[in-house]
């Protein structure tokens, strides 16, 4: 039935197609000349992969703009990916190890070397795409052979590639797309070691991008988050700024860049690169959720990671990383520098040494304020519940009596699903306006 309709359909989607009802793809041959939108997904359970043939529609789709395959791939010299404005290709971790050897970077062969140029051949015969989606398909460069031309590609908006491989950077650096497009990279650690400096992989392209799109449209907010086993970092060139010039509100809309390792076993390293590279200076906004992974960072560590983010006024910090960010909060950003500067009858920091000195808002999350800590940043934290050390709300109140002396402004304090009784947060209100929501543990003295 499907044949006999094809050349009336405008749109067509056919989800959930086991081994035995794939024959479906095969009954795609007649031509779809009023074809707009084909939709198709395999089914991802299956040890396989599906292959939408190059025939397809007798190759004549000339109104086809929006192309979605999940586990079904399709070559790419077919001659209906062309024109399309919208192309999103999702290959699943069951059907990786079925596909042909463009995922395994030791073999060199003619294939490897026809199929990455078939690929950049593919994308220039969509000189309108808007959207590019493309996750375990990305082909590997051949040792030679290989297509040096630039694609041009003046209307993308979204790009988002996952590989495997480790050949992200040999695709972008073929690709010219306008600062304005959203960036989506991700690297899956199950089938190629991460390490720190994988994300050099992809810097050498999103640094000029970035830098281009800062002109007009600078950075203003950086979450980190290193929970589940991911490390996911998301800037975005919007938040919501009050009136008084604060920021007030997280990003509602998605986020301009974004960068995630999966299955990352490392820490927060790669945000001093990242940092390091990008034009981070116009930053009002940070989020750091640690996951249990910064719990140790101390305050040095902090200054390191963060020290080009001076413009920040609104930081939200979870989890046990909020023990050495706060002290960091109460120490010079070079400390040799401000030893040679300060008078010696006073010991107090002057405001051009603070770190983040136009913070205004801090959150804190999921924290416990018994936690304890020494004082002298040259020890290591003591985890909660250790013998010794002081507890972080006494010194946190420390650390905000000296940023207060050193010229650093009244802070706003949220603290949001901690450990925290009232006792403590008192002694806060005297130093910091607080804002608590009521939650806590109920392991403390609430009194």
């Amino acid at each position: 039935m499907i044949p006999h309709q094809l050349h009336r359909l405008r749109h067509l989607s056919i989800s959930g197609f086991r081994d035995d009802s794939a024959s479906v793809l095969q009954l795609l041959t007649s031509p779809a000349p009023m074809m707009e939108h084909l939709t198709l997904r395999g089914n991802s359970e299956i040890d396989g992969i599906y292959v939408l043939s190059p025939t397809a529609f007798e190759g004549h789709a000339p109104m086809l703009h929006r192309l979605t395959l999940s586990n079904v791939r399709i070559p790419w010299y077919s001659p209906i990916l062309s024109g399309l404005t919208h192309l999103h290709v999702k290959l699943s971790n069951s059907t990786i190890n079925d596909s042909p050897p463009d995922f395994d970077p030791s073999i060199d062969s003619a294939d490897i070397t026809a199929r990455f140029n078939q690929f950049f051949d593919a994308l220039r015969a969509m000189p309108t795409l808007e959207t590019l989606y493309l996750e375990n398909c990305l082909p590997i460069k051949p040792a030679r052979g290989a297509d040096a031309r630039i694609v041009s590609l003046p209307h993308l908006e979204s790009l988002h590639l996952l590989s495997k491989s480790g050949q992200m950077l040999d695709i972008l650096l073929r690709l010219d797309i306008p600062v304005s497009c959203c960036l989506s990279f991700q690297y899956d650690g199950r089938h190629r070691l991460l390490r720190e400096d994988s994300i050099n992989d992809f810097l050498p392209f999103l640094v000029p991008h970035a830098r281009g799109a800062a002109e007009n449209n600078p950075l203003l907010a950086f979450s980190v988050s290193l929970e589940n086993h991911q490390a996911v970092f998301k800037f975005w060139q919007t938040c919501q700024i009050s009136a008084n010039g604060i920021v007030v509100s997280r990003p509602q809309t998605s986020p301009d860049i974004t960068i995630a390792f999966l299955h990352w076993t490392f820490c927060i390293e790669p945000v001093q690169l990242l940092c390091a590279a990008l034009p981070v200076e116009s930053l009002r906004m940070l989020v750091v959720r640690g996951g249990g992974r910064t719990d140790d960072m101390l305050p040095r560590a902090w200054l390191d990671a963060f020290g080009r983010c001076q413009a920040v006024e609104h930081a939200v910090i979870s989890d046990g990383g909020a023990g050495g960010f706060c002290r960091a909060l109460a120490m010079p950003m070079d400390p040799e520098k401000a030893s040679r500067q300060r008078d010696e009858r006073t010991s107090q920091l002057t405001p051009d040494e603070l770190f983040l000195p136009n913070l205004h808002l801090l959150e804190l999350e999921r924290f416990d304020f018994e936690s304890l800590f020494r004082k002298d940043e040259d020890h290591s934290d003591f985890p909660s519940g250790s013998f010794g050390g002081l507890p972080f709300w006494r010194i946190f109140k420390d650390c905000l009596v000296t940023r207060s002396a050193g010229g650093g402004s009244k802070l706003n304090l949220a603290i949001r699903g901690c450990s925290v009784n009232r006792r403590q947060l008192e002694a806060l209100k005297t130093l910091a306006r607080v804002e608590w929501d009521g939650i806590t543990d109920g392991c403390h003295d609430q009194r």
